[in-house]
């Protein structure tokens, strides 16, 4: 979703932010970090891939209406039993579509994803053959697999593909009444660079619904080069930039 995305919406979702210190290195050495080396990075703010989302009043038409039909499919309630509720009408601010992405950036829903108390949910956990969670890692552990699923049943609809979700962030709140997921997506093991999903349940209904920059992925996840090539790399380029005043006896950064 959009860092500067005005919507109501955006601001139900929990924002995980990653604190980390660094520790100062000697002059002309390179030291390597104990964890987390990802907080070394640099991010130059124009590098920042910027999200396009729109309300469906202000899409073209022909997609507007696709999208539409789209949003009825994945607001879809499901009773507790075999019969299905009817597809509900729904509103253009329902849904934000990210022009760029080619998916939805947030979904406004009251679709029942795990027995609750949420408007309309009927859900059993013995209609869903599920046993009821003993505690708040089991909690977690079912919904996390209820939205994979949810994922997977829409996948048509949402463009995402379950199988790239990593390894979730759950928080539990006011006794299982709320719910909020975060989970970033990962290809061939590889951590996709600000691309995720992210759910808040209310009563076991799934009432909020994001994702940011999941659009498809055409290139080689396949290195060019080898661990121990990159590190020569590096460290050829960390030599031939360095000043001819450096003490003497430092030796190669390692």
């Amino acid at each position: 979703m959009p860092r500067s995305s005005a919507h109501p919406a955006v601001r139900f979702f929990l924002v995980f932010i990653l604190l980390g210190a660094l520790a100062v290195a000697p002059a002309g050495a390179i030291v390597r970090p104990a964890e987390k080396p990802q907080q070394l990075g640099f991010r130059h703010p124009d590098l920042i891939a910027s999200t396009d989302a729109r309300s469906l009043d202000r899409l073209p038409a022909p997609l507007a209406e696709r999208l539409r039909e789209d949003l009825k499919n994945v607001a879809r309630r499901e009773s507790g039993g075999p019969r299905v509720l009817a597809a509900p009408e729904v509103a253009d601010h329902a849904g934000f579509y990210d022009l760029r992405a080619g998916r939805w950036d947030t979904l406004v829903l009251s679709r029942p994803l795990i027995p609750g108390s949420g408007a309309g949910n009927d859900l059993t956990w013995g209609g869903l053959r599920i046993e009821s969670p003993a505690g708040d890692a089991q909690l977690k552990k079912t919904v996390v697999g209820a939205l994979a699923a949810y994922l997977s049943e829409h996948a048509r609809e949402l463009g995402i593909d379950a199988a790239e979700l990593g390894p979730a962030n759950v928080s539990i709140a006011e006794k299982g009444r709320l719910i909020q997921l975060y989970e970033p997506r990962v290809v061939d093991g590889v951590p996709v660079r600000d691309s995720y999903v992210q759910a808040v349940l209310n009563g076991g209904n799934l009432v909020l619904l994001g994702s940011r920059s999941w659009g498809k992925i055409d290139v080689s996840r396949q290195p060019s080069l080898s661990a121990p090539d990159a590190v020569t790399a590096i460290e050829r380029y960390l030599n031939s930039r360095r000043s001819p005043a450096s003490p003497a006896g430092g030796g190669s950064p390692r």
